[in-house]
């Protein structure tokens, strides 16, 4: 597949998944219950209030530390997916990213979305496992991240 192909399909991977992240953080910081998310199994409220939805909460609870950084994943995601369609939208122009040359910058965007990846790995195990209950726009995010992720590896192996 072409390379500028799959840079454009990046970018519009990267510009959902900035949505779906805003709107997390929307629903993250607003007291309302958003009815269409609080159905079967699914509870996006149970989700992105509980404290799993915070750095600190996952750090503290699989370190058993106890310290005070809350740092909501969904502005995590938010940050870093802007660095991403970012990052890949120079490229994609071909502009040089923070100064980087490009493999540099394309390998930089691979380990965050391989990161991301991880992370978000984790956040469905703590659905699974640990909150009972599913968030459909996390696992929507989760899925934007692997797809991301596996576009990027091509086009990391492609320059």
């Amino acid at each position: 597949m072409k390379k500028s192909f799959l840079m454009k399909i990046l970018v519009i991977v990267s510009f959902l998944a900035i949505l779906v992240s805003g709107y997390l953080l929307y629903l993250h910081y607003t007291p309302d219950i958003i009815e269409f998310c609080e159905i079967g199994g699914f509870s996006c409220h149970t989700v992105n209030k509980s404290v799993y939805s915070n750095l600190d909460g996952v750090i503290n609870h699989f370190l058993g530390t106890s310290f005070n950084l809350p740092i909501s994943n969904a502005l995590i995601s938010l940050i870093v997916f802007i660095f991403i369609f970012l990052g890949n939208l120079f490229l994609y122009k071909g502009k040089r990213f923070l100064n980087l040359p490009r493999k540099e910058a394309l390998k930089l965007i691979e380990i965050l979305l391989f990161i991301s990846l991880i992370y978000g790995i984790l956040l469905i195990y703590i659905q699974a496992k640990i909150l009972l209950t599913w968030c459909i726009f996390c696992l929507v995010l989760d899925a934007l991240i692997l797809l991301a992720f596996i576009i990027a590896i091509f086009i990391g192996g492609d320059s």
